[in-house]
């Protein structure tokens, strides 16, 4: 009998590729892969806080814009924004802003060894290290406190990727105003700045870009721009405000759009 495993701490995510499919063998778990990563994720359990790090103002900043400590507490979650290199020990200080007791739930979003490192030295008891990024080099490497992990029951994981029912699964919830994907753009630009864009993107900052197929556009910045929706090509007739939607195919085949600098 299948149970519901959503919530559950602790979590088998098998995916033994076999043959050349995700089917696991002796398991009867009904989640695997992405979709356990969903159904744990996505439960009525939250945080009651969350430390966002990083050593760079100008990415805290828009963090906060997008996500603000004010909207985080309308759902019951005490949110800090924390630039660590600002830190004389960043080990010392992040542990402050937990109590003492270390962390649950660290959560690793770059391959840099001394991030792990630290990550591994704030767990609390019981706690987990998600490694979300995934390294290029196969030799990459960490160090460890096999002592916590033994005596202290830390553990680690590797976040597993997604697969097609999660893109529907996510494209569903967009629908339904659950997930705001516009917070993921960092520049816009028309067809015609793809390829430049394409060939430096290792080079570029920032997160997602998105591309207006038909029109022409330079590669454009949001968040140079002090105000985010005017940045944006939109309708003539909505120049001058700031309630601007984006412009639909109809009103780009008309040309009834230009880029607002």
């Amino acid at each position: 009998m299948r149970r519901d495993f959503r919530g559950e701490k602790f979590f088998i995510q098998p995916a033994l590729n076999y043959n050349g499919s995700l089917d696991a063998p002796g398991y009867s778990f009904p989640y695997i892969g992405g979709n356990s990563t969903y159904v744990i994720i996505h439960c009525d359990r939250r945080p009651k806080a969350l430390i966002v790090t990083d050593i760079d103002d100008g990415r805290l900043a828009r963090a906060a814009s997008m996500l603000s400590p004010e909207l985080a507490s309308q759902n019951r979650i005490t949110l800090t924004y924390l630039n660590t290199a600002k830190t004389d020990n960043p080990i010392e200080t992040l542990q402050t802003h937990s109590g003492g007791r270390g962390y649950d739930d660290v959560l690793v979003f770059a391959p840099v060894t001394a991030l792990i490192e630290q990550a591994d030295q704030i767990l609390g008891r019981d706690g987990c290290l998600n490694f979300f990024a995934g390294p290029s080099d196969p030799n990459f490497m960490a160090r460890l406190n096999f002592y916590n992990i033994h005596y202290a029951s830390t553990h680690i994981v590797g976040t597993s990727g997604g697969n097609t029912d999660d893109l529907i699964d996510a494209l569903d919830m967009i629908g339904k105003g659950l997930l705001n994907p516009a917070i993921l753009i960092t520049h816009v630009g028309g067809l015609d700045s793809v390829i430049d864009a394409t060939l430096r993107l290792p080079e570029l900052p920032g997160g997602k870009k998105l591309i207006y197929n038909e029109i022409k556009m330079p590669h454009t910045g949001l968040y140079q721009r002090k105000r985010l929706r005017i940045s944006l090509p939109i309708p003539k007739k909505y120049h001058g405000t700031l309630d601007a939607p984006i412009p639909s195919a109809r009103d780009r085949r008309r040309g009834e759009f230009s880029a607002i600098s």
